[in-house]
Parts: structure tokens; sequence; C-alpha cells
């Protein structure tokens, strides 16, 4: 008979350790875009359908009269005795300069100062993650080889019966989403389509723990097409079989809830009024929270965990500390080990 094992693959921000036998760590709502990306788009568009009737006028033979029209409009222009688009051209001369310069300055004190390596390394994490042919001007990215090794790892741990708790955290939540498509996909008998993959078997061992995560926030908003409320619902529901817990703090200034929000108005720190989690079931928080022994508390709705934070005061020399861990170190706090725990439970019974 085949031994059955136990595994929490935890992500953060690009490193990878161990813990635990083998714990692994690497790296809203249905609507339209935001009203600003539409109006960006519409006017990319007009502008790219200019060029073209330019670039199509340029290749005919004979004189480029679209090019002259241009001309004799802007660049023979003078205003208050200064030619404008020669003015633009220095503008823009020494503002590319002045681009690189301020890259380069980011980079000295991102390396010297811990303080300004943080948001320097949240904004590569979100930059580097999309490949090259939507951002040519991005780093190599590292979404593609985290994704594909984080799915083999998922494979070699199922394949003989053993339990898998993939463990993300802010851009590694985003990282785990990504590898349940590709086990889905990958699995004999699912959909040939990635984006919407049928349920997979060694998934029914699968589950996920996001923590600190923009999913809903931000990437739902930003791209609908790939990690939209939808696509996030049949992660929930048909891939992972409702396996799967956010934790979130209210003092955190990136990660917010994704598995549930307020039927009616705002997120507010005390969870207060109906919430719908993303399986569209109504739910009422409980006032009290829950609390296991003297060190674990939280404030559950549903498949969304509130953590308190911070989440036990300290004495040091006689006198309380109580340090806030906002962003960093949800495994700190004995509420994720708990949420690891039910989520084995929650594996064990379905099966």
């Amino acid at each position: 008979m085949a031994a059955r094992w136990s595994w929490t693959l935890r992500l953060s921000h690009g490193t990878w350790t161990g813990m635990k036998g083998i714990q692994f760590s690497g790296t809203g709502p249905d609507g339209p875009a935001p009203t600003v990306l539409g109006c960006l788009s519409l006017l990319g568009f007009i502008f790219s359908l200019g060029q073209g009737s330019f670039a199509g006028n340029a290749l005919r033979p004979g004189r480029d009269e679209g090019f002259e029209r241009v001309q004799d409009a802007l660049y023979d222009r003078v205003w208050r005795g200064t030619k404008f688009f020669g003015l633009a051209d220095d503008v823009g001369v020494w503002a590319l300069t002045g681009l690189a310069a301020g890259l380069v300055f980011v980079g000295m004190r991102a390396f010297r100062s811990p303080q300004w390596r943080r948001p320097v390394g949240v904004v590569w994490d979100l930059l580097a993650f999309w490949p090259r042919l939507a951002h040519p001007i991005v780093p190599p990215p590292y979404g593609g080889r985290s994704v594909l090794a984080l799915t083999k790892r998922v494979q070699d741990k199922t394949v003989d019966g053993g339990k898998v708790v993939l463990s993300g955290h802010s851009q590694g939540s985003v990282i785990c989403v990504a590898a349940v498509f590709q086990v889905a996909a990958a699995t004999p008998g699912s959909s040939e389509e990635p984006k919407r993959p049928k349920t997979a078997m060694p998934l029914s061992r699968v589950a996920l723990l996001t923590h600190g995560s923009q999913l809903m926030w931000a990437y739902a908003c930003l791209f609908p097409a790939y990690l939209g409320q939808p696509l996030l619902r049949d992660v929930y529901e048909k891939h992972l079989n409702r396996h799967w817990l956010n934790l979130h703090r209210w003092s955190d200034y990136l990660g917010g809830p994704v598995l549930a929000y307020p039927a009616a108005g705002r997120v507010r720190p005390d969870l207060e009024g109906e919430w719908i989690d993303i399986g569209r079931i109504h739910h009422m928080p409980e006032p009290g929270g829950t609390r296991q022994g003297s060190e674990i508390w939280y404030r559950a709705v549903g498949p969304e965990i509130q953590l308190r934070d911070p989440h036990r005061i300290v004495a040091v020399d006689g006198r309380p500390v109580a340090p806030l861990l906002a962003h960093s170190s949800y495994y700190a706090d004995p509420a994720y080990d708990a949420a690891v725990q039910k989520l084995l439970q929650q594996i064990d019974q379905s099966e």
C-alpha cells in the first residue's frame, strides 16, 4: 500500500525555504475593467489607427503627403519664439536622461537601504511575473519558471496519494493559482484550453492557503481575462473543491480579502454586516471571533479569515511591546498553523 504524506508548499516573494517535512517556499467582484483603463485603451487604439494610416500612406510611391502635412502643421509652428517640436524634442531627451539616472539612483538606494529594497522588490515582482511579449521592457520574467517548477512539484507529491497544501504569500498567491490551472490542464482528460480546464483528479488532494494577497483588489480588476473573479471562482469551486482559505489583516497595506466581500458597503475592520463568499454563499461574521486556546484567535467569514495584529502582546523590561506585522510573517501567527490543519482535515473528509 502506498504511503500517504502531507506537504505544505509555501511561496513568498521569490524565495524557496524548507519547513516541516518538506514544506516548500517560493516565490473584485464581477464587472468591467476600471474606467480609466478603458479610456486609455480607447485612446491608444485611436492613436494606433492614426499611426497606421500615416505608415500606410508612406509606403505609397512618391511624396509622403501625410508627413508633409504634419510637418507644416506642427514642426514649423513657432510659439513665443520657440519651435514647438524643437522644444518637445529637447524635453524628451532630458526626460529620458533623467529616467535613466533615476533608475540608477533607485537601484543604488535599493542595494544599500532595506527601506528602499522592499518597495523596489514589490514593483519588480509585479512587472517581472508577466512574459516579455506583453511588457518588452521588463527584466527576464520569473513567472513561467516558478509556475512550471511548482506544478511539477505538486504532481510529484500527489502521484502516490500524498496531500499538498499550497501556501502563497503576496505575489506567491498569484503563482499558486497559476500552478493550480497548470496542474488541471496537464491532467489527462482535462480541457485543452488552459484558461478554463476541467476538474483534475490530483487536485482533489491539493488545498490552497493564501495570505497577504492582492488577487481580488488588484489582479482581478487589472487582468480579468487571466485572474478575474469568474476564474478565481472556478479555482475555488471546481478545481480545489472549496479547499481554499485566505488570511488577511486590517493592518496589511498590500493584502486584503480574496474569497469574500461585503454584501453592501466597503470592507470595515470589524467585518460587520452580511458577507458573500466567492461561491455566492452568504455569511454573517461571528461578533467575538473564534478562539482556540490562549494563543489562537481569528474572525472567519466563510473561507475568508481575518487575523488580529499584533496577535499577542510581549512584555520587554516590564513594558508591553506590540509590533505590527502588517504585510509580513503571516506564518508567525499561530492561526496560520490552525488554517493549514483545517485544510488537511478538509482533504481527508473529501476522500
